[in-house]
C-alpha cells in the first residue's frame, strides 16, 4: 500500500508540473502571437519618434511579426512607401535572428505536446489508483516545485534584468545575432529592454495563478481533512 501511495504521489506531482508546463506554453504562444498586445507595448515603449518608423505602419508590422511567429508566414520582412520611396525595415542579420526566435516557438509547441501527453498519462494513473490524499499531496508538491523555480528566476530578473536577459539569450541562441544596435537595427528599436520587461511582467502575472492553485487548493483540502 505504501508503495502504491508513493507511486500516486509521484504521478500527481508530475501531473501538477505538466499542468503548469502546458499553461506556460499556451501563455507564451499567446503572448508571442498576440497582435493587439504587441501593438500596445510598441506604442508605449517604442514610439514612432524614437524608432523612425511611421506610426501608421505599426499595426501592419505587428501583424507581420506575430503572423511569422505563429507559422502563418515563412517570410520575415516589412516594406512600406513614404514620399514615393519604398523602405525595407529589417536587415539580413535581424531576419536571421527572428528565424532563430521562430525556432524557439516551434520548440515551445513541441514541449506543449510532450507536456499534454504526460498530463494525460499521469491523469490516467491517478484515475485508476483513486487515492485522494497522496494525489493531493503530489499536486501540492508539483505546484510548490514550480513556484520555487519561478521565485528563483524572478529574483534573478529583479536583481539584474540585463544580466538575466543576456543569460537567457546565451542559453537559447547559438550565435550572437541577438546582439543588436539600436542606432542601426529597427528590431531592437521596436522591442527595447522595457518592452521585454513589460512582457515578462504580463507572463508572470498570467502564469502565476496556475501553480498557486496547484499548491493552495490541495493544501486547503488536506488541512480541512486534517492531513
Amino acid at each position: 500500500m505504501r508503495k502504491k501511495e508513493g507511486l500516486v504521489r509521484t504521478a500527481a506531482c508530475l501531473s501538477g508540473i505538466f499542468v503548469c508546463l502546458v499553461w506556460l506554453c499556451l501563455v507564451l504562444d499567446g503572448l508571442g502571437t498576440g497582435r493587439s498586445l504587441m501593438l500596445y507595448l510598441m506604442h508605449r515603449y517604442a514610439p514612432s519618434e524614437q524608432t523612425g518608423l511611421p506610426e501608421e505602419e505599426y499595426s501592419d508590422v505587428c501583424g507581420m511579426i506575430t503572423g511569422y511567429l505563429a507559422g502563418q508566414s515563412d517570410t520575415f520582412q516589412y516594406t512600406y512607401e513614404k514620399g514615393g520611396r519604398e523602405y525595407t525595415v529589417f536587415q539580413e542579420h535581424e531576419i536571421l535572428h527572428m528565424k532563430d526566435v521562430k525556432g524557439l516557438f516551434l520548440l515551445e509547441r513541441r514541449v506543449l505536446l510532450f507536456a499534454s501527453v504526460g498530463l494525460v498519462i499521469t491523469g490516467l494513473v491517478l484515475i485508476r489508483c483513486r487515492l485522494g490524499r497522496p494525489a493531493l499531496q503530489g499536486i501540492r508538491d508539483g505546484g510548490a516545485l514550480v513556484l520555487c523555480l519561478l521565485l528563483v528566476l524572478t529574483l534573478m530578473a529583479l536583481f539584474d534584468f540585463e544580466t538575466f536577459f543576456t543569460g537567457f539569450h546565451r542559453l537559447f541562441f547559438t550565435n550572437n545575432l541577438w546582439i543588436l544596435n539600436p542606432r542601426t537595427d529597427m528590431l531592437i528599436r521596436l522591442m527595447p529592454e522595457t518592452f521585454f520587461t513589460a512582457y515578462a511582467g504580463i507572463l508572470a502575472g498570467t502564469f502565476l495563478p496556475v501553480p498557486l492553485a496547484c499548491l493552495i487548493a490541495p493544501w486547503c483540502i488536506l488541512k480541512k481533512k486534517g492531513n
